[in-house]
């Protein structure tokens, strides 16, 4: 008998910054969707639980209390995304692309480890004196790096062909490439404008580049 295509079930063996990475997937896929009117765990809570984990791990190291709380919220998070996985499942009948437009893999799709991430959101960014700014974006599902990219004094210019950063001549640019969620820019010239932009990669290629988040450099 054939197997039916049904939801893969990937986020036990995920990191916790993965875990929440699918959280906000999942949340954003189904939120507005046509396809799944009534979800079983609303966009909202699915969003919340993953923001809980991102907290909880930033946290995890200030003693017995908050390494409790990362336990609670991977459990919260991964059984939340179990239950929202069952009712896509239902929704979905074993069509692989209604499992794959709630933001899930499936059990049949053989290249799904393959494909670009999505485009992450805007990272936060940290300004430090002595021209140090420190980004951090929140993780994109299936992302192994993230490439940061820094633009001093000026539009925001740089792009991104067949996964390529393009960087105009004349564009003063500091490139971190393939670094992790945090990115840190240091010696950057005082009191100047900075516009940070952040892609994702994987096996599959580069996502497109992010929301431009912008700040000015301290001495």
């Amino acid at each position: 008998m054939a197997i039916k295509c049904v939801v893969k079930h990937t986020w036990n063996d995920m990191t916790f910054l993965e875990t929440a990475g699918l959280g906000q997937k999942v949340s954003k896929a189904i939120e507005g969707n046509a396809k799944f009117p009534t979800p079983d765990v609303l966009p909202t809570a699915m969003s919340a639980a993953s923001t809980r984990v991102l907290k909880a791990w930033a946290n995890k190291e200030n003693g017995i209390v908050a390494s409790d709380e990362m336990t609670n919220a991977i459990v919260s998070m991964r059984s939340l995304l179990l239950e929202e996985a069952y009712y896509v499942d239902r929704i979905a009948n074993g069509d692989s692309d209604v499992i794959h437009s709630a933001g899930y893999a499936s059990i049949l799709d053989t290249h799904s480890r393959h494909n670009a991430p999505e485009t992450p959101r805007a990272s936060t960014l940290e300004t430090f004196i002595g021209g140090t700014v420190k980004s951090t974006v929140i993780p994109v599902y299936d992302t192994m790096k993230y490439t940061h990219i820094a633009v001093v004094d000026g539009p925001f210019n740089v792009t991104i062909l067949h996964g390529e950063i393009i960087v105009p001549l004349g564009t003063n640019s500091v490139i971190i490439p393939f670094a992790n969620l945090t990115a840190t820019f240091t010696g950057l010239p005082a009191h100047k404008s900075i516009s940070v932009g952040v892609v994702a990669h994987n096996n599959g290629g580069a996502s497109g580049i992010s929301t431009i988040s912008t700040t000015s450099s301290l001495p």
